[in-house]
């Protein structure tokens, strides 16, 4: 019988910050991208290439407002293509994909994008066309970390 590769202990040294941090989950597993002109739109993605989509920042406010384009999910958008507003300000995808999610919590819990804007305040998730990362990410520039 062979030995697993596997090292238990090393996975669990590895892990063992992730549920107080899910930040450390994010690094070790997605790329991070800010956007070349907008800079407060960050893009996080993953191995499989599915990209997260959200606002690095948001003036703190008392009164933060929320609306998703429901209608556009399981729909393609483009760079351009309006998925929510914040604040009555148009929140547009900035790559060409599949519109995967919205992210609804936000419409309960909208101060997630002061609070928690990279982990629990993304905005979208997008299936970009697989295997074309460079054209997916002209418009970004790579980041060690958000």
């Amino acid at each position: 019988m062979s030995s697993p590769d596997y090292d238990l202990d090393a996975c669990k040294a590895m892990t063992a910050g992730w549920n107080q941090d899910p930040q450390k989950y994010l690094d070790r597993y997605y790329d991070c991208y800010i956007h070349k002109k907008l800079e407060s739109v960050y893009l996080r993605r993953s191995p499989n290439e599915l990209v997260v989509m959200g606002l690095r920042s948001l003036p703190p406010t008392d009164n933060i407002t929320v609306e998703l384009e429901m209608d556009l999910i399981k729909t393609k958008v483009s760079p351009g293509t309006m998925v929510a507003r914040i604040n009555n300000e148009p929140v547009f995808a900035t790559v060409h994909g599949t519109l995967l999610e919205l992210n609804q919590r936000l419409l309960s819990e909208p101060s997630l994008l002061v609070t928690d804007p990279i982990v629990q305040g993304f905005i979208a998730i997008i299936m970009p066309k697989q295997g074309q990362p460079a054209k997916i990410l002209h418009e970004f520039i790579q980041v060690d970390q958000l």
